[in-house]
């Protein structure tokens, strides 16, 4: 007697192959969140080292880092820097740091780094130990994992290709995450927020009683929170005991998506400083970014930063801050816009509600 040969029938197989789809429907999400989780973790690690090295700078300096200087010593060349710059040694990035010629600055002209006679003849492929080499650096300390949209361009993570002040070529830019708190006050494009405590600069006083051509770079040169540049272009350090509003509640440094503003170099002085005057994940305005998600939005409206200097991440629901105090704490862009502008202030007075 034959024996039968067993198997599956059509029906049998069908429903194991729905199963085995379901798990995977249920697994994947599963298995995302935990990367994302992972990233975030990262992120807040980040945060934290920089954090910690701005402390162990001011117990070196007496002061956190200068963000803008301008070297006023006659027939010397003009320095503009940004305070991650002079900050490198502190993330054990010494090396680096020592590469920089302060006879090259970021600007254009005689003294700009394209003029540097390391770069090379080709100043988009420039000579290693050049000025315009490194700010080409794309530092992982300064990018947050989970930022994985590719740079404007289609340029790879940890530089974008674009034409930099007047520079022949195209050059690589190194770009940053985390940018240092300005304040709370904003006076370009849709934004203003001018007035109170918000608007009052410890470097300038009451916005309305700033001359015309101070109100044209504000607030640029007279933030209200942790960092910026005086009423005079200098830059002026910020000492622990500028921070009256209280380390605990003072907001230090916030992460910004790349995908959203074309001020992200971090070497550069005006691209590693953002205000709260925005709320935090703020959608693009221009008329391409309308209508879109809000990633798709940010890279349509690149170039529009005065409507998109705020803080903003690709983690859901917000973005992550270290505050004076070096903690760092995520806070949902649902924050009431009333708290986080008074969070961003160091010397604002204000009464800081639970965030």
């Amino acid at each position: 007697m034959k024996r039968k040969c067993g198997g599956f029938t059509l029906v049998e197989l069908l429903v194991v192959i729905a199963i085995i789809g379901v798990l995977v429907g249920l697994l994947l999400p599963a298995v995302q969140a935990a990367r994302e989780a992972a990233r975030r973790m990262q992120c807040s690690n980040n945060l934290k080292q920089l954090g910690l090295a701005m402390h162990n700078y001011h117990d070196i300096y007496k002061a956190f880092p200068i963000q803008y200087r301008i070297n006023a010593i006659a027939n010397q060349p003009l320095t503009q820097v940004s305070w991650i710059l002079g900050f490198l040694p502190m993330m054990e990035q010494s090396n680096l740091y020592n590469q920089w010629s302060h006879n090259f600055s970021w600007n254009t002209g005689v003294n700009g780094f394209q003029a540097d006679p390391r770069t090379g003849p080709d100043i988009t492929n420039p000579r290693e130990g050049s000025n315009a080499w490194l700010l080409g650096r794309g530092l992982s300390f300064l990018q947050c994992p989970s930022d994985t949209s590719p740079a404007v361009g289609g340029v790879a993570l940890g530089s974008r290709q674009i034409n930099f002040a007047g520079a022949t070529g195209n050059v690589k830019i190194g770009i940053t995450n985390y940018k240092a708190v300005l304040g709370a006050n904003w006076d370009y494009g849709s934004i203003q927020v001018t007035t109170g405590s918000w608007g009052r600069s410890r470097f300038c006083g009451d916005y309305a009683t700033l001359p015309a051509d101070v109100k044209a770079q504000y607030p640029f040169r007279c933030p209200t929170g942790f960092m910026g540049r005086g009423n005079d272009f200098q830059g002026i350090p910020t000492r622990m005991r500028d921070i009256t509003d209280g380390t605990s509640n003072s907001l230090m440094l916030g992460e910004s998506s790349f995908s959203q503003n074309a001020l992200s170099s971090w070497f550069w002085f005006n691209g590693v400083l953002a205000t709260a005057a925005f709320p935090i994940n703020r959608r693009a305005e221009c008329a391409g970014g309308i209508g879109r998600s809000l990633v798709a939005g940010w890279e349509a409206c690149w170039n529009d930063w005065p409507n998109q200097q705020g803080f903003s991440s690709l983690h859901v629901g917000g973005s992550q801050f270290a505050l004076c105090d070096a903690s760092v704490h995520f806070i949902s862009q649902n924050i009431d816009l009333a708290t986080y502008r008074n969070l961003a202030t160091i010397q604002g007075g204000e009464v800081v509600a639970e965030f």
